[in-house]
């Protein structure tokens, strides 16, 4: 069994509010995935009843350096579809919304009330010096899902499994700019990002989307751990993750 570098997802868990008992779970799904096996859920079950002994936090340590890698006993998949768009290069975030808004005006572009919100968070970050980004979009059925997957699944397989690294804030503008959708009503790929928390305190995402009325549309869609999504769903991940 070789151990690699994780997937920063997986580290984050342990610094948010959730039981013990949830992070098990959730490892030993994970397990599941990787591994292949029944003996994920077992060892869950295993480290749960651990972690809530008298040697607890050892446990919780052991779990950490299991955790700090993903196996890497299986190829990585390649994606079919890739896209490339170009984030940073702006003074400031004042500068970024006026010529996204130049840009999307130009080509007709809607900014939903959500997607304009989020670019006013704190959340949202800037990358810099401007740089090129190549996108793999990719769908539940093509990651191998039989069964609609949860999001927080989605988001386990594309960074363990096909080793994709989440979104950086400007992604869902920039890829907004690039792609065309007019006329291709209901068709939508969300951003696998980290979700940034709106002005009514929901974490939400950015879904890049042709409305019913056949336009080109930037929205945000509420991050929602455990929300199931189609088999055909597209969801946009950076193909080589940034350090």
């Amino acid at each position: 069994m070789v151990i690699a570098k994780s997937p920063a997802i997986l580290l984050e868990i342990f610094g948010h509010d959730h039981s013990v008992k949830e992070v098990v779970i959730w490892q030993g799904d994970v397990m599941e995935e990787i591994i292949g096996l029944q003996e994920g859920g077992e060892l869950a079950t295993e480290l749960f009843r651990k972690m809530n002994g008298s040697n607890g936090r050892f446990w919780v340590n052991e779990t950490r350096k299991l955790f700090a890698g993903a196996l890497m006993d299986k190829p990585t998949p390649v994606p079919a579809q890739v896209v490339r768009v170009i984030i940073g290069g702006y003074r400031n975030i004042a500068d970024f919304r006026e010529d996204f808004q130049a840009r999307a005006d130009k080509k007709k572009i809607i900014i939903g009330r959500w997607a304009m919100d989020l670019t006013k968070s704190p959340e949202f970050v800037l990358s810099g010096n401007s740089t090129e980004v190549d996108l793999a979009i990719v769908t539940p059925e093509e990651m191998g899902f039989t069964e609609q997957p949860m999001l927080r699944d989605v988001y386990w397989r594309a960074t363990l499994i096909w080793k994709l690294g989440e979104c950086r804030s400007e992604i869902g503008p920039a890829m907004r700019l690039k792609i065309r959708q007019k006329d291709k009503v209901g068709d939508r790929v969300l951003i696998g990002m980290p979700p940034i928390v709106d002005s009514e305190g929901k974490p939400r995402i950015f879904s890049v989307e042709c409305d019913m009325n056949g336009n080109e549309l930037l929205d945000a869609t509420r991050w929602k751990a455990e929300h199931l999504y189609g088999l055909k769903e597209k969801f946009a991940f950076e193909l080589h993750p940034s350090p």
